[in-house]
């Protein structure tokens, strides 16, 4: 279930045991709430067991033994279950759940008995950059984010962002468009309905049509992959991505 990575060598944590404890903590509430609303699903018990590994890997390293302790040991399906999700298939599944679940709370222990030994650390405060961005960012987004969706919390931001703009040219044109060819006609900078430059000038001409370029190129690289792909983003990845919603969403706003 848990899909493994081969890594040609192996790599050392990338976050700090704080931020480890916090996302395996998000995990360890989803896989019981999982098992609270039996029958499993089959989709969704992959994707939470895959970030689950993701996560571990993150905060141990991708040598730990925490990941094969993780992973746990093979089950072999009954031939008859191969091609259907079944009730013996859901059924070990959901004792595997269990079994991770419980790995969960003994790494999270783990962590908590490490970082408590260590007093003589600095307290690291995590910056509230949610300060800085756009409201209609944070509104969408910082649910999704604080549960470890990264993802998703940057898709219904730039998902958000695409809305507000086509709803301002439906009413400006009657006409609907969306995504690339929406950011394409909203902000041309021949004739454009959403302007955020003087165009009398070539500066304003350049400015127009680079935000053109940014807007759509936003919705084919940035939103477009996380609404038709299972892609997974990091934190940072995705507090990047962030701030470029909050800009473009700065620029609507301040349209002329």
């Amino acid at each position: 279930m848990v899909k493994r990575r081969d890594d040609p060598e192996p790599t050392p944590p990338t976050i700090s045991l704080e931020d480890g404890r916090r996302k395996l903590s998000v995990m360890r509430e989803k896989g019981v709430k999982i098992l609270e609303n039996r029958p499993l699903s089959e989709t969704s018990l992959e994707t939470w067991s895959n970030t689950a590994f993701e996560y571990t890997k993150q905060t141990f390293g991708s040598n730990s033994r925490h990941l094969s302790t993780f992973v746990g040991q093979l089950m072999i399906r009954p031939e008859s279950e191969y091609n259907r999700y079944g009730p013996y298939s859901e059924q070990q599944d959901a004792e595997r759940l269990k079994q991770r679940v419980k790995v969960l709370e003994d790494l999270i222990e783990q962590i908590d008995t490490e970082l408590s030994l260590s007093t003589s650390s600095p307290v690291v405060h995590r910056e509230d950059f949610w300060s800085r961005l756009h409201r209609s960012v944070v509104r969408v987004s910082r649910t999704r984010f604080e549960a470890g969706h990264y993802a998703d919390a940057v898709e219904a931001a730039f998902k958000e962002l695409n809305s507000d703009i086509k709803e301002h040219v439906r009413k400006a044109t009657r006409e609907e468009y969306d995504g690339v060819d929406l950011m394409n006609r909203a902000f041309s900078p021949n004739n454009p309905i959403i302007r955020v430059a003087d165009l009398s000038t070539k500066d304003g001409e350049n400015m127009q049509k680079g935000y053109m370029q940014i807007f759509s190129g936003a919705m084919a690289g940035i939103r477009n992959p996380k609404a038709h792909s299972n892609v997974i983003i990091d934190e940072k990845r995705a507090i990047h991505h962030l701030h470029l919603a909050s800009l473009l969403y700065y620029v609507f706003d301040e349209r002329l």
